[in-house]
């Protein structure tokens, strides 16, 4: 497991962000997301025209996609676009996909203790040398409160707030590979089987005691560019769903930063 940014035992300088998927209220139940930016990493890339040096790691707290492939994302997102709100728009498209629809209401989970507490999954696979693996992401003991305090619409932001400034307590995940052992049971092309193989611990994150809720950071964080693209060729993503992203993550960029 020794190739691309695990080849050798180093320290890179990182950025982390922790997000929900659709809910500015984090006492609704939403899907949460933490995206690692790894900084200063050199070599080839998986795209010819990335002229990054990050390797990006896109997570989420659900271990498998909702969805089989893009075209199916592709079918929800019409349905959406055309509602006059989300249920309505998932309750036509559960007609003629009842079972993703299920997936998507079940990956919906109410507010955690904290963004720290979660562990964090990449759903869809990566090339790793010359085989497949996934992601996952694992909290430490220590990371923050065991009960979820769910009082304001930032409680989340709230609970950091409490573990990292107040509190002066560094967080730490432990990052692990889920490698592929075999190609039938354990597909590439349909993110919504899961994974059965022991995880191999990889690396460690750690977030240093900070201020972090400051104007100048949030709008840094909120116009910070990550995308499963940004990878080094060894790194590279694969299958249909992870094909689509490299033109979504592109488009995405160019409405948040106009």
């Amino acid at each position: 497991y020794q190739v691309g940014i695990f080849k050798k035992a180093m320290s890179y300088k990182s950025r982390v962000r922790f997000s929900n998927g659709a809910q500015k209220d984090d006492r609704k139940p939403d899907i949460r997301g933490m995206a690692v930016m790894v900084l200063g990493v050199k070599g080839a890339r998986a795209l010819e025209n990335d002229r990054t040096e990050q390797q990006d790691f896109v997570l989420i707290d659900s271990e498998t996609f909702f969805a089989p492939d893009a075209k199916t994302v592709l079918e929800l997102m019409k349905h959406m676009d055309a509602a006059k709100d989300p249920v309505e728009g998932l309750k036509k498209f559960g007609q003629s996909n009842f079972f993703t629809a299920l997936r998507i209401i079940g990956a919906l989970k109410p507010p955690p203790p904290s963004p720290l507490t979660l562990q964090y999954w990449s759903t869809v696979p990566y090339k790793l040398g010359d085989r497949a693996v996934k992601y996952t992401v694992k909290p430490a003991a220590g990371n923050g409160p065991k009960d979820a305090k769910p009082l304001s619409e930032d409680c989340l932001r709230a609970a950091m707030v409490e573990h990292l400034t107040k509190g002066k307590k560094a967080a730490v995940f432990y990052l692990y590979i889920i490698p592929q052992t075999d190609p039938v049971k354990m597909p590439v092309e349909d993110p919504t089987v899961q994974w059965q193989s022991d995880p191999v611990l990889v690396a460690t994150i750690k977030i240093e005691p900070q201020t972090f809720d400051t104007p100048e950071r949030m709008k840094e964080c909120e116009e910070a560019s990550f995308s499963p693209w940004h990878a080094l060729a060894d790194h590279r993503p694969l299958g249909g769903v992870n094909r689509a992203r490299r033109a979504v993550y592109s488009a995405s960029v160019k409405i948040r930063q106009p």
